[in-house]
């Protein structure tokens, strides 16, 4: 579970953290919309990851991922999950058509948030080849420097 201790206060859950820093630190560097409706999009875009994406991916994996004994997963649940899944990824397919990054031409916090999930789930081996917008705004993200920092040292 990520965690933030700021101000000496530990703040979590990932929507919540990508929330708070992008208000308390993004405005002013120009990685979070101010208050509007772009910043409403933003905000509704990341819940949107943390429940509508993430319950899909949680009944998936859940059910056909061998995390958990046989004995206790649903195949068929497992199955409506993933394709749940690759509709919520056609979803955000359909709104990246015409745009650089999520919430306009502008990448911001809630872009990190969105790819983290989408790296994730290439990991757990989801078949992006359909979503030709998705897999453009990741190449876009994965571009960015301090990605490619990050990535470099990990692999180091």
């Amino acid at each position: 579970m990520p965690v933030v201790v700021h101000d000496g206060v530990p703040l979590w859950e990932s929507a919540a953290l990508t929330l708070y820093l992008a208000e308390t630190f993004g405005v002013e560097r120009g990685l979070y919309p101010a208050p509007g409706t772009a910043r409403g999009q933003a905000m509704a875009w990341v819940v949107w990851s943390n429940v509508t994406l993430s319950e899909a991916v949680q009944r998936f994996a859940r059910n056909l991922m061998p995390w958990f004994p046989t004995e206790q997963q649903n195949a068929a649940a497992g199955e409506l999950g993933k394709a749940d899944l690759g509709k919520c990824l056609g979803f955000l397919d359909a709104h990246l058509a015409g745009k650089q990054f999520v919430v306009g031409d502008a990448y911001t916090l809630v872009d990190t948030h969105l790819h983290s999930l989408a790296d994730w789930l290439r990991h757990l081996k989801i078949d992006f080849a359909p979503f030709e917008h998705v897999n453009a705004w990741s190449a876009r993200c994965a571009a960015r420097p301090a990605y490619v920092r990050v990535m470099a040292s990990a692999q180091g």
